[in-house]
């Protein structure tokens, strides 16, 4: 199905020279630190920050308040009431003069049921695949799979972590007046299984080669919107 959205309204950035499979996060996390400043530094604003995890969210969100502490960093704390979610999300709930930075968990209450129409987010960077964590449900999913037509795998872990980070990039551009940036950062979106998954408003899509890259397409994004 074609989106009803104008595909000039965002810009699709892909970062996917950083690897932040499990292993490599500590060490290319002050990488992915840059890709975040440098994206949300163009244009003042409210944006999220999606991770697959609350450890590596905390990770990151721990380096960018000590590297640039004059960037408003708001987090996802784990097991938040209905209160406390509201609270959270009450400060995305206007446009805003400023930048406003909120750091949240890919599958969680703020990347699936949130509508921030009308310049109220401006922006999504999403970390990594959104692979679902390895365990004995999955496992037994992939088992079965894989007795039907090996593509176990795919069907355990690839498509349900992709779903969300679908759900997740969906979070910016809600309405035909919305205008926005999605950026998605994992060396995992160069491979053409990955590639197959994306959605036709996905195309064209810039690939970011460092953070002041990012910074460049950014600016040409927002300077073309004015």
């Amino acid at each position: 199905m074609k989106s009803p959205f104008n595909v000039d309204n965002r810009k699709i950035i892909f970062g996917t020279n950083i690897n932040t499979t499990y292993n490599k996060r500590v060490q290319t996390s002050d990488e992915v630190v840059e890709y975040i400043k440098a994206c949300v530094e163009v244009k003042n604003g409210n944006y999220m920050v999606f991770f697959p995890s609350y450890v590596y969210m905390k990770l990151v969100f721990d380096k960018i308040c000590l590297k640039y502490p004059n960037i408003c960093c708001v987090v996802q704390e784990d097991n938040m009431s209905e209160d406390e979610k509201e609270m959270f999300l009450n400060g995305f709930n206007n446009p805003s003069e400023e930048t406003r930075v909120g750091f949240c968990v890919l599958g969680g209450h703020f990347s699936e049921g949130i509508d921030l129409t009308r310049d109220k987010l401006i922006g999504v960077i999403i970390i990594g695949v959104g692979m679902p964590q390895i365990g004995t449900g999955r496992d037994l999913i992939k088992k079965y799979f894989d007795k039907n037509n090996n593509n176990g795998f795919d069907y355990a872990y690839t498509y349900p972590g992709f779903i969300k980070v679908l759900q997740a990039a969906g979070r910016c551009i809600r309405t035909t007046e919305d205008r926005g940036i999605i950026m998605l950062l994992d060396s995992r979106y160069n491979q053409k299984k990955y590639q197959y998954l994306f959605p036709r408003e996905w195309f064209p899509n810039s690939i970011a080669k460092s953070s002041n890259h990012v910074k460049e397409i950014c600016e040409a994004f927002w300077n073309d919107s004015n």
